[in-house]
């Protein structure tokens, strides 16, 4: 070996004791940035990373074709209370829907709270018609916008782009005030028009089950003033088609909800049907009509959740009160304008329901003391007037048109009106 070799070896031999002693044992600490990033992207599968990608393209894309109806497919439901000293209403973030309705002074048959309607029992839907179909309104999450304790304002909102329902009660009464304010849309909508449908499966209330069931129905006002209903008694399907209405009510016996509109509601179905296997609910009754959307930016439409009492379904509406039977057509004017006055007088005098009833029979009593007293004598007169009625009737056996006749004759003779013991029972019938 030459001298230069033994000068290499011998440099190569230094440089490999410095490198394995100060160096090895020394280690420089790696950078841990470009190690998290290369074990992030080991742990991402590259099916994930594609999927990412396709949702995010996706809902930009959805975000350009339904605008702000599609930041309201996602959020979170809340429930929230707006009440007034009749009534007391919960609303979800969930569609703005109405979610229960609690009467506050009335309890059911149980003596427990009065819930009229409940999430159990009511369905509601507020449909759109949009470029890409059809949008339910009450199938989207809303934010609370206002909130005092009679009214609120739920909101979705991409820029200028608003849309928005708003509930408000007033400091009494049983009226609900319904608003949908829709800005910026004109793009997505193509039609002018909402379509609101109602499906209610009537809670039992009352101890009755049967004439709870009788005195359930959908009651409806037309804009020349008629009011009709479906067959409260059927056992069948019962359902009608009609152009326009001013409201429709889902009345009970003692309780109504209904919706109204200031203005007119448009081709509306009404339906009802028994489910006589469902013990819990009374019946079920459906509605679906067209409002007009700028009717329910200006504020002119209404719910209504409350009792059946006259002197507060008058001031409702044109022809609510007719949610209340007051009897046939010719005893009803009678029991509107004379007995039911007088009903309100004493109840609102602290006289109980019972002594009502016993005070209102002794009222008409006395009214039809001449009547009375005139059926009395007529039936006097018959009886004594038998034996000769008797010999009419054999002297005419063959012949009943000319017994008829003679005993006619001698009625008249001696004062006696045959019709008479029927009037007092006839004017009775109204209590």
């Amino acid at each position: 070996m030459d001298k230069n070799q033994t000068l290499g070896l011998v440099l190569i031999s230094i440089m490999l004791f410095v490198y394995i002693f100060l160096v090895e044992t020394n280690p420089v600490p790696p950078d841990p940035k470009p190690k998290s990033t290369i074990d992030s992207l080991q742990k991402t599968k590259p099916e994930q990373i594609l999927n990412k990608a396709e949702n995010e393209l996706a809902n930009s894309v959805l975000a350009e074709k339904m605008g702000v109806f599609a930041y309201g497919l996602k959020g979170e439901a809340k429930d929230l209370i707006i009440e007034n000293a009749d009534i007391k209403l919960t609303i979800s973030t969930f569609g703005g829907g109405i979610k229960e309705v609690l009467l506050k002074n009335h309890l059911t048959y149980e003596k427990k709270p009065l819930i009229l309607m409940d999430e159990k029992s009511t369905q509601m839907a507020l449909e759109v018609q949009t470029k890409e179909g059809k949008q339910n309104l009450k199938g989207l999450y809303y934010q609370v916008a206002e909130k005092s304790d009679k009214s609120l304002t739920l909101r979705i909102q991409n820029g200028n782009q608003v849309l928005e329902q708003k509930y408000s009660l007033k400091s009494e009464g049983y009226l609900l005030d319904y608003q949908v304010n829709m800005q910026g849309l004109e793009n997505l909508i193509s039609k002018d028009s909402a379509v609101f449908s109602w499906a209610e499966k009537v809670k039992r209330v009352e101890k009755s089950m049967d004439i709870s069931k009788i005195s359930t129905t959908v009651n409806y006002y037309l804009p020349d003033g008629t009011f009709d209903y479906l067959s409260e008694t059927s056992t069948d399907p019962e359902e009608a088609n009609l152009p326009h209405a001013r409201w429709v009510s889902f009345k009970q016996k003692f309780f109504s909800a209904a919706v109204l509109s200031k203005k007119t509601l448009n081709n509306i179905k009404v339906a009802s049907f028994r489910d006589e296997a469902d013990l819990f609910t009374v019946k079920n009754l459906y509605t679906s009509l067209s409002i007009p959307l700028n009717d329910l930016k200006t504020n002119q439409i209404q719910f209504y959740f409350g009792s059946n009492d006259h002197h507060i379904l008058e001031t409702v509406a044109e022809g609510f009160d007719k949610n209340l039977y007051f009897g046939w057509a010719v005893f009803a004017p009678i029991n509107k304008y004379f007995f039911m006055p007088i009903f309100k007088f004493l109840e609102g005098n602290g006289v109980g329901y019972g002594m009502i009833i016993l005070a209102l029979v002794f009222i008409v009593k006395m009214i039809l003391v001449p009547l009375t007293y005139k059926s009395y004598m007529s039936m006097a007169k018959t009886r004594v007037l038998k034996p000769e009625i008797d010999e009419i009737k054999e002297r005419n056996k063959d012949d009943q048109v000319k017994a008829q006749q003679e005993q006619m004759k001698l009625f008249s003779q001696v004062g006696v009106n045959p019709l008479s013991g029927c009037i007092p029972a006839l004017l009775q019938m109204p209590v």
